[in-house]
C-alpha cells in the first residue's frame, strides 16, 4: 500500500515541470494559444465554471485562500505535534510531509496553469485590437486622463442616481449584466476581434 502511495505522489509530482514546460510551449506561440484555447477550451469551460462558481454571494476565491493558509496552518501543527510524539521519526516524518508539499505545489500550479494561466501567453491586446504599442510621456498620460474624467463627468449626467447620488439602474443590476455585452457589440465595430466578447456576462 505505501509502495502505491509513494508511486501515486510521484506520478503528480511530475504536473510541476509539465506545468513549466506547458507555460514555455505556450509562450512560444501566443497565436495557437488564442485559437486553441483562449478561444475555444478556455471559452467553453470557463461559463460553465463562473455559473457553478456563481451560486454563492460572496468571492469563492477568497474562501479558498482562507481555507488554505488554515489549511497550512493545522497542517503544520500537526506536524509539529507528530514530531514531538515521535522523535524517532523526525526524519520520516519530514519527508513525508516534504512529498505532500511538493504534489500538492504541482496540482496547484498545473490547475491555475491550465484554468486560466494559459491566457497569460495569448495574442496581445495591442496585436488583437491592431494597435501600437509604444512608450508615452507623462504629459500624454496626463492628457488622457484628463480627457476621460471630463468624458466620464458628461455622461455622469445620462444615468440615474438615488438620494444620496449614487448611481443605480432603472432595471436592476442583473439589467446590468443582461446589457453589458451590447458594449462589446459597438465596439467589435471599431475592433472586429471584439466580436466573440459577446457572452451573457451572467455566465
Amino acid at each position: 500500500m505505501l509502495g502505491k502511495m509513494t508511486f501515486k505522489r510521484t506520478y503528480l509530482a511530475v504536473l510541476l515541470p509539465l506545468t513549466f514546460v506547458l507555460s514555455y510551449l505556450a509562450s512560444l506561440s501566443p497565436s495557437l494559444v488564442e485559437e486553441l484555447y483562449t478561444k475555444s477550451l478556455f471559452s467553453w469551460f470557463a461559463p460553465k465554471l463562473s455559473r457553478m462558481t456563481g451560486v454563492v454571494p460572496f468571492s469563492l476565491f477568497e474562501w479558498i485562500v482562507v481555507f488554505l493558509l488554515l489549511f497550512i496552518a493545522g497542517n503544520l501543527g500537526m506536524v509539529i505535534v507528530q514530531m514531538l510524539r515521535r522523535p524517532q521519526q523526525r526524519k520520516q516524518i519530514v519527508m513525508k510531509q516534504l512529498s505532500f508539499v511538493v504534489v500538492f505545489v504541482s496540482l496547484l500550479c498545473f490547475s491555475f496553469m491550465t484554468m486560466w494561466g494559459l491566457n497569460y501567453h495569448r495574442t496581445s491586446v495591442s496585436t488583437i485590437a491592431q494597435l501600437e504599442a509604444k512608450a508615452v510621456t507623462i504629459e500624454e498620460l496626463a492628457t488622457l486622463s484628463h480627457f476621460l474624467v471630463d468624458r466620464a463627468n458628461e455622461l455622469r449626467e445620462h444615468v440615474d442616481e438615488d438620494a444620496q447620488g449614487i448611481t443605480k439602474s432603472p432595471n436592476g443590476i442583473e439589467d446590468i449584466f443582461v446589457r453589458a455585452d451590447k458594449g462589446y457589440q459597438i465596439a467589435s465595430s471599431t475592433y472586429q476581434s471584439w466580436e466573440e466578447s459577446t457572452a451573457d456576462l451572467r455566465e
